[in-house]
């Protein structure tokens, strides 16, 4: 199983901002320090078809999958005013998107995103804070953030498990395989299940009052990676 890739959980997209915070040492309000903001999207709508294989290694067998996902959503608007953070302290150019993969080795191809109009590459970031895959997204203000829809498509290998962390304000997500004998698993059970001798299908739905993170934090209030859906 670690050679092809391990269990799988899909975290994202999440926009980080820098921002500047005065400490209030000095009266002329000159010593700031440096911090993030981190902000999910309001919508986010997931479908995966996850196809199991049985591999052998001598005598032995082990079960694992590939799956194809195709991710979507929006920001609709960056909520500032939560947060107390006048707008004037972002750091706009230095805005990032970021998603995280348990284990990148699953990663079949290059993890692209497009955010809007275009297309930008997503790559781990050596020896930085932010934690994942990650791209800048070259804005300049508060504007660029509303009604923001972003989109990816995602082929990755993985074993044991298959999980998505629900980061939508609404989070839907949609999963079918061939495998004839799925468990559900997670801190919530599908809504609806069809399962047969040709395999499943599955459908979650999750709303933001139903997780244990909000839609936004400051710097490392909250690790996504330690949740799960």
């Amino acid at each position: 199983s670690s050679k092809w890739a391990g269990r799988q959980n899909i975290i994202g997209p999440v926009i980080g901002i820098p921002f500047w915070r005065n400490d209030g040492s000095d009266a002329s309000g000159k010593n700031a320090t440096r911090h993030i903001a981190y902000f999910l999207p309001d919508n986010l709508n997931i479908t995966a078809t996850v196809n199991p294989k049985e591999k052998h290694r001598g005598i032995f067998k082990v079960m694992l999958y590939d799956t194809k996902a195709t991710i979507s959503g929006s920001f609709n608007q960056l909520q500032m005013d939560k947060l107390n953070i006048p707008v004037d302290k972002f750091i706009w150019s230095e805005a990032f998107i970021t998603m995280n993969i348990a284990d990148n080795k699953g990663l079949n191809d290059q993890l692209t995103l497009k955010w809007k109009d275009s297309t930008i590459e997503l790559s781990p970031q050596v020896g930085s804070a932010n934690e994942g895959m990650t791209a800048l997204l070259k804005t300049a203000s508060l504007e660029d953030f509303t009604n923001a829809s972003f989109s990816t498509s995602i082929d990755l290998n993985g074993s044991e498990q298959l999980l998505f962390t629900p980061v939508g304000k609404s989070t839907t997500v949609n999963v079918n395989s061939s495998w004839k004998h799925p468990s559900f698993s997670g801190n919530m059970l599908p809504q609806t299940t069809d399962v047969s001798d040709s395999g499943f299908k599955a459908t979650w739905k999750s709303m933001a009052h139903k997780r244990s993170f909000p839609q936004q934090w400051v710097d490392g209030a909250y690790k996504l990676d330690t949740y799960f859906p």
